[in-house]
């Protein structure tokens, strides 16, 4: 099923509403069969389980912002921690946009890297094999709505984080206050998203996590999904 991006700023309807035209949002996970090949051992392995949602900040100095909605699924064989700063065993998670016009593929759009904090252990990907919430548990997964991914004070930058090696510098610098709506979000020139200028192009949105356990177990080549 496809969902929607919903427009929660009325000003800015029209930005958000060619946003959601353009961009279908669904469901990535489809079964074991998409998992990573890999040696048999006892290793967590996170993946991007669903992108379900998305949310508009709306607009300032010709920017837009924009947060979504991400469903994170383990199908390794091992818990992964989920365990807030200090802790660095927990995942980032980066929002990227891409628009696919004249045969050519750009990315018009990112975000800081929001900083997971709790596991909800649910069952998008299969029987969850339940844990606390400090650890999300095999086969388990974790939604984080758009409104979560979007809140500032858990969005860290890029720069700050070693994907390769899945390591993070801890505290991780958070938009300074007073941060306009758009610092740290999902970050997009309206002149990308007007329909006027980019006719018959196509939107793409794209999310990725980042675990240290995971890179550290060499399943970091299935962390992003669109």
């Amino acid at each position: 099923m496809v969902r929607w991006i919903k427009v929660r700023f009325a000003p800015w309807a029209a930005v958000a509403a060619f946003f959601a035209v353009a961009l279908g949002l669904r469901t990535v996970w489809t079964g074991p069969g998409r998992a990573q090949s890999g040696p048999a051992d006892a290793s967590p392995d996170v993946i991007v389980g669903d992108i379900h949602e998305a949310m508009s900040y709306g607009s300032e100095n010709d920017i837009s912002a924009f947060s979504i909605g991400t469903t994170s699924c383990n199908i390794g064989t091992k818990p992964l921690d989920w365990i807030p700063e200090p802790n660095p065993n927990h995942p980032v998670i980066a929002q990227n946009l891409y628009r696919v016009k004249d045969g050519r593929i750009e990315q018009i759009g990112l975000s800081w890297l929001k900083h997971g904090f709790f596991a909800l252990n649910e069952d998008l990907c299969g029987t969850c094999q339940s844990s606390p919430g400090n650890q999300l548990g095999v086969n388990c997964s974790d939604p984080y709505s758009a409104g979560l991914n979007g809140q500032q004070q858990n969005l860290g930058p890029r720069s700050q984080v070693n994907v390769s090696l899945g390591k993070y510098v801890l505290p991780f610098r958070r938009p300074v206050p007073p941060a306009t709506k758009a610092a740290g979000r999902l970050q997009v020139r309206n002149g990308d998203l007007d329909p006027a200028q980019n006719a018959g192009a196509e939107y793409f949105v794209e999310a990725q996590y980042v675990h240290p356990q995971d890179a550290q177990a060499g399943k970091g080549a299935n962390n992003a999904s669109y």
